[in-house]
């Protein structure tokens, strides 16, 4: 039983300096839909982004599993019950924070907030991570989380079920489906978290530069792209070999 699962920003879909803008690259859904058509085979696209916002960009068919909020948002589940009172508090202190500091951007989510500064002078940056981190100082139930020029403070329990984590995202589908292979790609920081959590047989694969606990390295969202086309004709020739079992 073979798992395929991909981050969206970055890795289906190209960085833009507005989070609203973002699309998939055109046939990144079509394949992914093709692979999970396939025996044996289920697909998922695990992203920071509420999960409702990430069905409306992608439009895949519910064959491709979405879970939003790093992990805190998965299927028929709903959202974490984060407290209102402590969101409330950390948008307005975070849009505070962004009137100081000229390209800043704030966007709430079902059980987090985030700060973008990719449009932000490139000497406020160190200095904008350190307000947020002091922000969230002490406050056990707020994981922050980094990204590409984006700071998010989640707001979710460390213990249970469903965290902001994507890590244990991927291990909880990976129990669910019993799959005996994983495959991960991403791009970003909070999807080290899933990398980290490989095994052997498993492939992890990071899109673009920077540190990685993925053994494979591509450059971009077209070789994304080619990944996903070469697994799907390998895997479909493989099961038409008669290796394959029925969808558990």
């Amino acid at each position: 039983m073979l798992l395929v699962v991909s981050d969206f920003d970055g890795t289906l879909s190209e960085l833009v300096d507005d989070p609203n803008d973002a699309r998939p690259f055109e046939t990144s859904i079509p394949l992914l839909a093709s692979l999970a058509a396939l025996d044996a085979t289920h697909v998922a696209i695990v992203s920071g982004r509420g999960r409702e916002d990430l069905l409306r960009r992608t439009g895949a068919p519910p064959s491709v599993i979405h879970i939003g909020s790093h992990g805190a948002e998965e299927g028929d589940f709903a959202p974490i019950d984060a407290p209102t009172s402590m969101l409330e508090e950390l948008a307005g202190r975070l849009e505070l924070l962004a009137t100081k500091v000229s390209g800043l951007r704030v966007e709430r989510k079902p059980v987090a907030v985030a700060l973008h500064y990719r449009q932000a002078p490139a000497a406020d940056a160190e200095a904008v991570i350190e307000a947020v981190q002091t922000i969230a100082s002490g406050l056990s139930n707020v994981w922050i989380l980094r990204g590409h020029a984006v700071i998010e403070l989640c707001v979710a329990p460390r213990t249970g079920t469903m965290r902001c984590d994507k890590g244990d995202a991927v291990e909880r589908l990976r129990r669910r489906v019993q799959a005996t292979a994983v495959l991960f790609v991403g791009d970003d920081l909070t999807d080290e978290d899933a990398l980290r959590t490989l095994t052997p047989g498993d492939l992890g694969v990071k899109v673009g530069p920077g540190t990685t606990a993925a053994a494979m390295r591509i450059m971009g969202v077209p070789d994304v792209i080619e990944l996903l086309r070469s697994i799907h004709q390998t895997r479909r020739d493989w099961l038409a070999d008669g290796h394959g079992t029925a969808r558990i």
